[in-house]
């Protein structure tokens, strides 16, 4: 978690970071995203960790979620991948936390979230390959490279993206018609250092 005050002292230093607007607890959610260069925790050293901090005002959830800021290490940690929950959705960044040549570094910039038997995009992050191929939040995905969704979760979309340099969606937008698209995988997101 990241507590108000270093969430407003990051945001104030770093005013360009990349951001999305979810939907959620009640509310609407905007935060900015960017890497930390290297948490440590409990012993154990991880570097370039998604982190999210959120730009709007108090007020807008309700209860005990008016307190929060952002987050920072909410993840599962494996080595070469790492999946982060955000707000209503799960995000996957490959190739992190090892040390080693990252052959496929970065991500896709969209967070995706069950809806029914489909998968639906919830999020997506500015300067991302996901907004540059003009994927919107409430984009149904129907198909990953051929292979149709239905009845996917979020965790299954990227254990099938894990070690991928491109990941082709085949997404429906309301009754419009089924559109392609091809995400090629890229490191986006500025990284920051905590002290």
């Amino acid at each position: 978690v990241v507590f108000a005050h270093r969430a407003a002292a990051l945001l104030a230093a770093n005013p360009g970071l990349p951001g999305s607007s979810a939907d959620e607890l009640g509310g609407s959610v905007r935060a900015k995203h960017a890497l930390v260069d290297r948490v440590e925790i409990g012993g154990h050293r991880f570097d370039r960790v998604p982190a999210a901090l959120e730009t709007a005002t108090a007020g807008r959830r309700g209860g005990i979620f008016e307190r929060l800021s952002g987050s920072l290490g909410v993840a599962v940690f494996d080595g070469l991948r790492l999946t982060l929950d955000g707000p209503g959705s799960a995000w996957a960044i490959d190739g992190l936390g090892d040390g080693r040549p990252r052959e496929v570094p970065g991500g896709f910039g969209l967070g995706v979230a069950a809806q029914g038997a489909d998968l639906e995009v919830r999020q997506v992050i500015d300067g991302s390959p996901a907004q540059a191929a003009a994927v919107k939040p409430g984009d149904r995905i129907i198909a990953a490279d051929g292979q149709p969704t239905a009845g996917w979760s979020a965790p299954m979309l990227w254990a099938h993206a894990h070690g991928r340099v491109r990941l082709t969606l085949a997404l429906r937008t309301g009754s419009a018609a089924l559109r392609e698209v091809t995400l090629a995988r890229a490191s986006f997101l500025p990284v920051l250092s905590l002290p």
